[in-house]
């Protein structure tokens, strides 16, 4: 026995997996039932439960997903002796919705809120739960090596590989990478290499853009004539796995990530320069969603839920 008057949210799935990109996923179908515990005796009025979808950042909220429900609605206030009082629910997600996320420029949420109205100077009951929203996407699965070269005026060449082009938080990455001088008196003398991540946001039709260097480092040699130099280079993300976010991209928020070659080199005179090159580098979710999390189809033989009025507020999408 509970020992106060309660209300709970329950979900059958409170991490709802989208397969596809946001163009072809079909969707999901989010049951659940909200649990009204009654130790004292009660009168209420109504229930109500909204789940809202939006996208966050300095200005106010952006909303793109709305559904409310009347789980009880009666003219008088209804007696409620003790006991559990179930109402089940269900709700359309639809396939091309963003998938939860937070960063220090915006953030994605889904939250669901029910209100339980009572008569009299003890307040309503109040209850919430949030949804996860994940998507998986076949292409995510396939593993495919990095690997760019180039030559700079005919100064110098390079090379630069990669087992992966798509790694995880926290994950070491290896780099493989070459230098081949391609004249007389050009030398290579140092290599910088730095993690980049771009974070961009639409909030109310106005775009914003920031790019952080998570990490560095570099690599030197003394240019005794040596034309040819290679090395293997561990890039370590341990150290920052908190401030690494998995790729994203969606209609609010963009994630992407590129590695930024910085190479010096002086020519026959001695002179010093420098150029950079820049190759994008994929960061998957620590945890990969499994495609089976997602909801089973929808089955008749699952409890008809009771009678209520409901409304649903889906704006398009620009």
């Amino acid at each position: 026995m509970w020992a106060f008057n309660s209300l709970q949210i329950f979900l059958e799935n409170d991490r709802i997996v989208l397969a596809g990109d946001s163009s072809s996923s079909s969707g999901q179908v989010i049951r659940g039932h909200v649990a009204l515990n009654i130790r004292y005796p009660t009168k209420i009025t109504s229930i109500e439960l909204s789940l809202k979808g939006w996208c966050s950042g300095e200005a106010a909220a952006e909303h793109f997903l709305r559904h409310h429900v009347s789980l009880l609605e009666e003219s008088q206030a209804n007696e409620f002796p003790p006991g559990r009082y179930e109402y089940h629910f269900e709700f359309p997600l639809p396939g091309d919705s963003p998938e939860s996320m937070s960063c220090s420029l915006t953030s994605i949420k889904y939250m669901f809120n029910a209100v339980a109205k009572r008569v009299g100077y003890w307040g309503d009951l109040h209850a919430e739960k949030e949804l996860l929203v994940k998507r998986i996407d076949g292409a995510q699965e396939e593993i495919q090596s990095l690997y760019k070269v180039g030559e700079f005026h005919s100064r110098f060449g390079f090379c630069l590989f990669s087992p992966s082009s798509s790694y995880k938080p926290g994950d070491s990455v290896f780099l493989h990478v070459g230098t081949q001088s391609l004249g007389y008196g050009n030398q290579v003398h140092r290599i910088r290499i730095g993690l980049i991540e771009s974070v961009s946001r639409r909030t109310h039709g106005r775009k914003e853009q920031m790019k952080t260097l998570l990490h560095e480092v570099s690599t030197s040699w003394l240019p005794i004539g040596h034309r040819q130099w290679y090395e293997e280079i561990v890039f370590p993300t341990s150290s920052m796995k908190s401030s690494i976010h998995p790729d994203c991209q969606n209609e609010y928020v963009s994630i992407s990530h590129e590695l930024n070659l910085t190479f010096t080199f002086s020519d026959i005179n001695g002179s010093k320069r420098e150029v950079a090159v820049r190759t994008p580098l994929k960061f998957l979710p620590q945890e990969m969603p499994d495609s089976e999390e997602g909801l089973p189809e929808y089955s008749t033989a699952i409890a008809q839920p009771p009678s209520y009025f409901s409304s649903s507020y889906l704006p398009l999408y620009f």
